[in-house]
């Protein structure tokens, strides 16, 4: 960050008024905003400007709130991959082992005990 910082602070001087704008697309998206934050904190003075198109979740919603007058999310419809958060899909597993439960399954303790390397398995114990 010292060498990019020096010569965006050095191209800011050389064109006063000039702001940052930074885009990103869906991990580019994530990426352009943690730099947005970045460069906020370590050139307070510099407008700067982030669009990020189908952001991941890559903050918590109190960091989210902070840097939200420079940052702009744009999500289309139901796309999932700025909807998904580790605690969506925490409430994604709460939900699924309660109505397991509720059913009476014998799966239930297969789901619970199931391998993070294979999160799929528990979709093919539900359908058999």
């Amino acid at each position: 960050m010292d060498e990019v910082g020096q010569i965006l602070f050095a191209t800011l001087k050389d064109n006063p008024g000039y702001s940052v704008t930074v885009t990103g697309h869906s991990l580019g998206a994530g990426v352009a905003s943690l730099f947005s934050m970045i460069l906020h904190e370590e050139f307070p003075h510099l407008k700067v400007k982030c669009h990020a198109f189908a952001c991941p979740c890559v903050v918590s919603p109190d960091l989210s709130m902070k840097y939200r007058s420079f940052i702009t999310t744009y999500v289309l419809e139901n796309d999932i991959v700025p909807r998904i958060s580790l605690g969506s899909l925490e409430a994604l597993r709460a939900e699924a082992l309660c109505l397991l439960n509720q059913s009476g399954s014998n799966n239930l303790t297969r789901f619970v005990s199931m391998p993070a390397q294979r999160p799929r398995d528990w979709l093919c114990m539900l359908t058999t």
